[in-house]
């Protein structure tokens, strides 16, 4: 390794956290399928590991092979494409209906049974999500493939990795493997899971309100927060990210800040109004607060909106923050594991139903748009912001 990549190298460590993450979350998820296959499920666990540890090293600090990848900026949305057929493809290879995993009944069926006119929150499968989320998935229910937002969701991440990376940064395609590299990624296409998406959303529409929170009018930050309100009418988890960023964002308009706030947590109650008026018990003892809250206690859920709001706070950068997002999401989703590992012991969490480890993709978008990469400090100059700034790290 010449002295180029080996300053490189050093500045890659700046990205061991979410490295370490990213490693974890698909570590695990290897290991416990691969026990289904194999007895030497650690040994595959430890392979995989490696594998990827290795080729993370290669892509961030190796010039002989981040200078062919950087030839290939003028193909980013050709290659962006392919992937995305070849997903596709390999998606369409799974039948729904072989699969046991329930996120996608759930989505098909919450809104199977609001179109019937009945109470969606009464399906077989408990859906968890909050309204807007099954709103976001009616298109493609009705292109009749579910599946198809995950899809749509890797587009919109090729399109923040464009505004995050210059076009002729070899790093476009490095977060572009290292995503359709992840297992557990591929297993929520497979699945047709919408964990993924959910995030991938939230994360982009972060992204443009930075870009446009400065020059919007009233009416525009209204209409703004009000989308805010919806997205966050889709899981809990992201009234984390929310505070997170917009602390941050609003830190030197507060009141500005405040009165969005306020935009969206109004909206937010509006897309539950219609359900609990329609019945107010059930919606108590089947809705979303009731499915979700039997992952993490109160006080934990508490602790971790601290968490959020003192990151949002105190972060110098939208890319800083994007990486704290995504750690405390890991840190509440692990928490999670933990006390699920307690209760029903650690090999039935990990191999078998005590716990759903498909959660820990919540934090993958965020770590893997704020990977810093080697000497990415030092080329900023010849890359401006785009809506995922580096500056004040």
């Amino acid at each position: 390794m010449n002295p180029s990549d080996k300053t490189q190298f050093r500045a890659g460590l700046a990205d061991g956290p979410s490295l370490l993450v990213y490693l974890f979350i698909n570590g695990i998820f290897v290991f416990k399928y691969a026990s289904r296959l194999t007895s030497l499920s650690w040994l595959v666990t430890l392979l995989y590991i490696a594998g990827a540890a290795a080729g993370f090293v290669l892509l961030a600090g190796s010039d002989r092979v981040r200078s062919p990848l950087a030839k290939l900026h003028r193909h980013y949305w050709m290659v962006s494409l392919g992937l995305a057929l070849g997903l596709w493809i390999v998606m369409l290879q799974f039948d729904p209906e072989q699969i046991r995993v329930s996120r996608r009944t759930a989505l098909e069926d919450w809104i199977r049974l609001l179109l019937e006119g009945r109470y969606p929150y009464l399906a077989e499968v408990s859906p968890s999500g909050f309204p807007f989320l099954f709103v976001l998935t009616m298109p493609f229910y009705f292109l009749g493939d579910v599946g198809l937002l995950q899809i749509v969701a890797f587009g919109v991440f090729a399109f923040l990795v464009s505004l995050r990376d210059p076009k002729d940064s070899p790093h476009r395609f490095c977060r572009l493997l290292l995503l359709v590299g992840s297992p557990i990624f591929l297993y929520e296409v497979v699945v047709r899971s919408d964990l993924f998406s959910n995030m991938v959303f939230l994360l982009f529409y972060w992204v443009m309100v930075e870009r446009r929170r400065l020059k919007a009018a009233a009416a525009e930050r209204f209409l703004w927060a009000a989308l805010g309100g919806l997205l966050l009418s889709t899981r809990a988890v992201a009234l984390l990210v929310d505070a997170v960023v917009l602390p941050h964002l609003f830190r030197a308009a507060r009141l500005k800040g405040v009165l969005f706030a306020l935009v969206m947590g109004i909206v937010f109650l509006a897309t539950l109004a219609p359900f609990i008026l329609w019945d107010a018990d059930l919606f108590a003892q089947v809705g979303p607060f009731s499915i979700q809250g039997m992952y993490i206690p109160g006080w934990m859920a508490v602790l971790a909106l601290i968490a959020a709001l003192v990151c949002g706070l105190t972060g110098r950068s939208l890319n800083g923050l994007y990486r704290a997002a995504g750690l405390l999401l890991f840190a509440v989703v692990f928490a999670a594991f933990v006390r699920a590992a307690m209760q029903q012991g650690l090999s039935r969490s990990i191999t078998g139903d005590g716990f759903d480890l498909g959660y820990f993709i919540f934090a993958l978008p965020f770590l893997l748009i704020s990977l810093d990469f080697s000497g990415r400090r030092g080329a900023r100059a010849a890359a401006p912001s785009q809506g995922l700034s580096d500056s004040g790290e």
